[in-house]
């Protein structure tokens, strides 16, 4: 998410604050993963391998679906309750619950 949001913020640089910002505040960052925080550190090897994968499909994507990708992951960012979406997994009911506050 880190990568989306650096190259959204260059694709979208009168709003790269307000990116940078709910990267900063993204509440998925409080959940216990490993390797979550090398990944958002800036400069990390995971971030820059991430991003020379990011950055080549938000320039092959038209600007309207750049758009929708780039808000679209913003809204994300900004969500107050972390969310988990899978196609093949099943999670218990309240697989969050205990991270809420």
């Amino acid at each position: 998410m880190a990568t989306y949001a650096d190259e959204c913020g260059k694709a979208f640089p009168d709003r790269r604050a307000d990116f940078n910002a709910a990267l900063a505040n993204w509440r998925v960052l409080k959940l216990p993963m490993r390797g979550v925080n090398d990944a958002i550190k800036p400069g990390s090897l995971q971030r820059i391998v991430l991003g020379k994968k990011v950055a080549p499909y938000l320039k092959s994507i038209g600007a309207y679906e750049r758009e929708i990708e780039c808000f679209g992951r913003l809204a994300m960012l900004k969500s107050t309750q972390p969310r988990l979406f899978a196609d093949s997994v099943i999670l218990p009911r309240d697989a969050l619950a205990r991270y809420m506050e």
